[in-house]
Parts: C-alpha cells; structure tokens; sequence
C-alpha cells in the first residue's frame, strides 16, 4: 500500500525494445500527482505536460512495434469448487488528470504489410485534454500535421467508456494523396500520382 504525491522530471528520456529497436524519447516529461492512494484505487494527477515526444508506430506480418511490450495475463488456476472473489473485494480505479499536455511531438507510421511499405509522418503534434477521466467526460483538442501538408483538427467531447452525449468534429485538409500511393497499388494495381484530400467530419450523439 503506497500513498504519496510529488513531482516527476524526465529529461531526454530513451526507450529500445529488447531487440535495440528504437521505442521513442522524450526531450521533456514532467507530472505532477496530487494524490495516490494505492489502497483505494486513487490516482490523482494534476497536470502531465511532455513537450518533444518522438516515436515511430509500424505494423508488419508479425505484428507491431509495441507487441513485445504486451505481456499475457496467466489464467488464475482456481479450482472450480473455489469462487473467485477477487474483483468483488478490489476497489474500482479512480483515474483523474487535471490536465494533459502533450506538445511539439511526431510519430511516424509505417505499414510494411504490402510490397512498398508506406511511410505517413505525423508532425507538430499538439494535445491537450481537460479533466481525464475513466468514468467521467473528458474534453481533447488535437492538432497535428500529416505527411508535410495535411492539417489535421479534432475536437473530441465524451466519455471514454461509452458513446453517450458524444461530440466529435474531425477536420483534414491539403493531404498529399500519393502518400498512401502503395496502398492504391496493391488493391488496384493503380498508383496515385498526385491530389490533396480534404473532408470535415461532424458526430454529435445526445443521450
């Protein structure tokens, strides 16, 4: 049982996967916990703020970069005369975050499960979130960059746990089509030589 709070600094922070592939850094990580109660299940954290955020998320046949990173869970070797009254007795998780911050960040996507593998950079990311909760409404604003060109704006409004009062907006515009060229040329033997794509996007459920 751990109760605490304090701050936590992170300064050109580095991360490989077992096999020395790059994970991503951070030049700049700084959380602030205003309570954890581990007895009761309280994480309360006023403010995450991370600035320079650089990662690079690929997909292939064996899976994805962060597929090493998940462990499975061993199944609990209960009798079947024994119940398991584990999750009656264990406290719900009380997640809070003030504020998140995430600022001047990238990641860059590559899809190497076709023959040409696609490279999509997303750059200038910039994230904040008001009031993170697992239980309660949430509000987030993303702005980012796609493949050089392609201004990317969400407005997110909702729950994390379900799609009640949800409020959505996704806007894109001036995204360089032939980025996902190789794509154009698997399924359609095509390839695509130039074009932007631009689209808005409005979900609003009342509940």
């Amino acid at each position: 049982e751990i109760t605490g709070n304090g701050n936590v600094n992170l300064t050109q922070f580095s991360a490989t996967l077992s096999n020395e592939q790059p994970l991503g850094n951070i030049d700049n990580l700084q959380v602030n916990i205003e309570n954890i109660d581990t007895k009761n299940n309280i994480y309360h954290i006023s403010e995450v703020k991370s600035e320079g955020i650089h990662a690079q998320f690929g997909i292939s046949e064996n899976g994805n970069t962060y597929k090493n990173l998940l462990v499975e869970r061993k199944k609990d070797t209960l009798s079947s005369t024994e119940p398991d009254t584990s999750r009656n007795t264990r406290n719900t998780v009380q997640l809070l975050i003030d504020k998140i911050s995430i600022q001047n960040s990238d990641v860059e996507f590559v899809d190497q499960t076709i023959n040409e593998p696609v490279h999509i950079p997303i750059t200038n990311i910039n994230l904040d979130v008001q009031h993170f909760s697992l239980s309660e409404p949430i509000q987030a604003q993303l702005k980012a960059l796609i493949a050089e060109t392609g201004q990317l704006n969400v407005d997110y409004g909702g729950s994390l746990q379900n799609l009640s009062n949800l409020k959505l907006n996704v806007y894109l515009s001036n995204f360089k089509l032939n980025t996902i060229s190789p794509y154009s040329i698997h399924h359609l033997a095509y390839p695509i030589s130039d074009g932007l794509l631009s689209f808005v996007s409005t979900t609003q459920i009342d509940n």
